[in-house]
């Protein structure tokens, strides 16, 4: 069995990366989806940064992995039919596949921002535990509102895109704030047994 250092792990996360964004952009331009495109820049563009300050932050191999299945979910969203529809546009078990990928990653956004806050938490001082737990539900609800400030752009830019109305932003707040809320109490609970 072949053992990966930490380095060696996100190198193999960042060639299936790089793989699905070179395969998707070129079904986007393929079907002329700008819209695709647009998102396919964007996730490319985050992770380059997410890269570059990495040293800094430390994010575990399988965090940057949790990020780049996100990645791939959404663009796999838009790009691959099923049945004639766009994978956005149908349902897993009556549930959005749009949901889904909300509250999917709401849930790894949360661990991420969880891991960020673990070492300013004093060690054996439980009254931190439970605003931890706010601040933390707090930051990863706000990153999904600010995924729907970039959804909202691409209806603003776009003439065409498979974004939703109102009532479907309000959904993905929903389910982004759900999947934040139960990471949460996950993290909650992990910072109780290490304390």
């Amino acid at each position: 069995m072949i053992h990966l250092t930490e380095k060696g792990k996100i190198r193999v996360f960042i060639i299936f990366l790089v793989a699905y964004l070179i395969l998707f952009l070129i079904i986007s331009i393929t079907n002329q989806d700008y819209e695709y495109i647009y998102y396919n820049l964007l996730i490319a563009g985050g992770f380059m940064i997410l890269i570059y300050f990495n040293k800094e932050i430390h994010l575990q191999p399988y965090s940057i992995l949790g990020l780049i299945i996100l990645g791939f979910l959404h663009l796999a969203g838009g790009n691959f039919l099923v049945g004639g529809f766009k994978l956005y546009q149908t349902s897993i078990l009556s549930i959005p596949y749009d949901k889904i990928v909300h509250f999917v990653g709401s849930f790894i956004i949360t661990f991420i921002v969880y891991n960020l806050v673990k070492p300013f938490l004093e060690k054996k001082n439980r009254t931190k535990i439970y605003p931890a737990f706010f601040i933390v539900f707090l930051i990863s609800v706000g990153l999904g509102a600010m995924v729907e400030i970039v959804e909202f752009l691409a209806t603003v830019i776009f003439e065409r895109t498979i974004v939703g109305n109102y009532a479907n932003n309000a959904l993905d707040l929903v389910a982004n704030t759900l999947g934040a809320l139960i990471a949460s109490g996950i993290s909650v609970k992990h910072l109780i047994k290490k304390l």
